[in-house]
């Protein structure tokens, strides 16, 4: 099937200064490629005008499907993106091609996406591919074909069906190395970014990741560092992330990419989501002298009893030897915070404050609690009110005078005066990570916003 693939527009859509390609769409695209498909990527994550440009490609291509993939590897989802999807299956269905999401919201809220006045063909539940290739390999999807595809749901006049629920057996050594020929790389940042695994050990009450990935698979080592030297050899790649939400979680497994790469000789730098947990020295010492230049722990709080109610308990002590070791190995590094955790105080945000301070990473983001689809804390709260509750990925909630956000709010504020006295860059637009380009190593940088990857990984 000729099959246009879509990174549809965030809500707000994201800044150029820290723009990265889609590599979960890409991811997805081309392993329809592999199967024989003729296939295109749209990103629209950057211009609203776009939606004219898909028009055009809709009238001259003869697509027969449209997959929009969106919140799907890498987290973006907002309660306005929801619209935004909703008038790209609108323009979709005008032009007659079947549409397939895959989304979080598809997975675990069916029924929003599906009971609108326009609504996609199929939605996904969970992983993509084995469902994908099922659907694409006939134009005929009666109620009977798509009742036989675990995973997947669609609406049958005012009913919604959703076909069986299987944990995946989809082999990720099976992907093909994404094709970033389907988009100009030249249009992102100068960091190109791959995924090596699915799946996170921790089981934090806020995060869905390791209930969306059933378990954990990763790719063999050396297809690994086949993608790298595929990007620094096909693309000039200079600066290459993981995004796998844990890739140091097998330590092993990061030796032997490391000695891979050491051999190579390559002249790349790398970053990657770490794992506090699993920190070992003599692996991070065997990245640093592969090339590994940047490293993001999540810590999330400076208090152990928060850490503990949400499920995510790591001492502050063995959190604050591993940072200091991260530091002395020479890898520059970024730690994020949630700063309105449930069950947050005066007395818990002081802690988080004092912490952060004391932790001195190079790189700081300040997040406020989204409740993700899925997690925990999002289905305590759909049992309490039977509506979805609010995401404000990347935002902040509304301050309430007389309630626990105004104390929060507070020792926010504090904190960020505190930062800037010690030499840190505080930043709350996207767009003024466009000024971190060309910094030294020294750079500090404290972001309530997104904030850019390769900064100073030289």
């Amino acid at each position: 099937m000729k099959t246009l693939f879509i990174n549809p527009p965030n809500a707000p859509i994201t800044s150029a200064s820290i723009w990265i390609e889609p590599i979960d769409v890409l991811t997805i695209a081309t392993y329809a490629q592999s199967l024989g498909h003729v296939v295109s990527v749209l990103d629209m994550d950057r211009d609203d005008g776009r939606m004219n440009e898909l028009s055009i490609m809709l009238e001259n291509e003869d697509y027969d499907a449209v997959v929009i993939v969106h919140d799907y590897h890498i987290p973006l989802f907002q309660d306005w993106s929801q619209k935004k999807l909703l008038e790209l299956v609108s323009l979709c269905k005008k032009y007659k091609v079947k549409v397939v999401i895959g989304w979080k919201l598809s997975t675990y809220a069916p029924r929003k996406i599906l009971m609108n006045d326009a609504y996609p063909d199929v939605i996904i539940s969970k992983e993509m591919e084995m469902p994908i290739k099922e659907l694409l390999a006939t134009g005929v999807w009666t109620e009977a074909f798509l009742d036989s595809i675990p995973n997947i749901a669609y609406r049958s006049w005012d009913e919604v069906i959703e076909t069986i629920k299987e944990a995946s057996r989809f082999d990720i050594r099976e992907l093909p190395i994404p094709d970033r020929k389907l988009l100009d790389v030249n249009d992102y940042i100068d960091v190109r970014t791959m995924l090596s695994s699915r799946w996170c050990s921790f089981r934090c009450s806020f995060c869905s990741v390791p209930d969306f990935w059933w378990k954990r698979r990763a790719r063999e080592a050396c297809e690994v560092v086949e993608e790298i030297a595929y990007l620094y050899k096909e693309f000039w790649a200079k600066k290459v992330l993981f995004l796998d939400d844990n890739a140091t979680i097998e330590n092993e497994r990061m030796r032997e990419i490391s000695r891979m790469l050491i051999n190579l000789k390559l002249d790349v730098k790398l970053g990657c989501l770490g794992n506090l947990r699993h920190f070992d020295e003599e692996t991070m010492r065997l990245m640093y002298e592969a090339g590994f230049a940047w490293i993001h722990y999540w810590v999330e709080s400076g208090s152990e009893k928060l850490l503990k109610s949400v499920g995510k308990f790591i001492p502050k002590e063995q959190v604050r030897s591993v940072i200091q070791q991260t530091k002395k190995i020479w890898f520059r590094v970024r730690t994020s915070w949630i700063m309105d955790l449930p069950g947050s105080t005066i007395e818990t945000a002081e802690e988080t404050a004092k912490f952060i301070m004391e932790l001195e990473p190079h790189e700081i983001r300040l997040h406020y609690l989204s409740i993700r689809f899925g997690s925990r804390i999002f289905n305590e709260s759909l049992e309490k009110t039977w509506e979805l509750p609010k995401q404000y990925i990347h935002g902040k909630p509304v301050v309430t005078k007389g309630t626990s956000s105004e104390i929060i709010d507070a020792s926010v504020q504090s904190l960020t005066e505190k930062l800037r006295e010690t030499g840190y860059s505080v930043i709350y637009d996207n767009d003024e990570n466009a000024e971190f380009e060309n910094r030294d190593r020294n750079t500090k940088i404290a972001s309530f916003c997104p904030l850019r990857y390769g900064i100073w990984w030289e």
